[in-house]
């Protein structure tokens, strides 16, 4: 008897993993670029207030920071202070994480890694009430040779869309 429930509850588990996967076979991609382009998701620029989520976010500045005395970005390297302001939207409390809700990507699409930087204002970390605004400045490590980011702001792990801003730092 332990057999054939053990056999059924095999076959049913099989059909199961079988009936949730489709097909995804992999195809050659025009190499050109004019097909099958995806959807174009709204770039915003310095200055532009957006509403995402729960937020309000406006970056309000962009530029390189050549560091202090005793910080400072290697020879290869410079780093880009992004001053931003959040405003919660909600009507509770929410909590701001830095390193879970923004990131910086280069011209070649690179993640760059964020830097501390104790002479920056603000922090954006922590809780944030309802109605109530934040403000501060996050620093990544760059390419020396680039001066074009997006800066994203992604308010909830664990729900889709992000905010785009093109930061033209000089």
């Amino acid at each position: 008897m332990k057999k054939v429930l053990s056999l059924i509850l095999l076959v049913v588990m099989a059909a199961a993993i079988v009936a949730c996967g489709g097909e995804n076979e992999p195809q050659q991609a025009p190499s050109n670029g004019e097909e099958q382009k995806p959807p174009q998701q709204e770039i915003f620029a310095v200055g532009d207030r957006v509403k995402i989520g729960d937020f309000f976010i406006t970056v309000k500045k962009a530029y390189f920071y050549a560091g202090s005395q005793w910080n400072k970005p290697s020879e290869d390297e410079n780093w880009v202070v992004v001053d931003v302001e959040l405003e919660n939207a909600s009507d509770e409390t929410v909590h701001v994480s830095s390193l879970l809700m923004f990131a910086l990507y280069d011209e070649e699409n690179y993640e760059a890694d964020m830097v501390i930087n104790t002479d920056a204002k603000g922090s954006l970390d922590g809780e944030l009430g309802a109605g109530r605004k934040m403000a501060g400045e996050l620093t990544f490590s760059v390419p020396k040779d680039q001066s074009t980011f997006e800066f994203i702001f992604k308010p909830d792990l664990f729900k889709t869309g992000q905010a785009i801003f093109l930061l033209e730092v000089k």
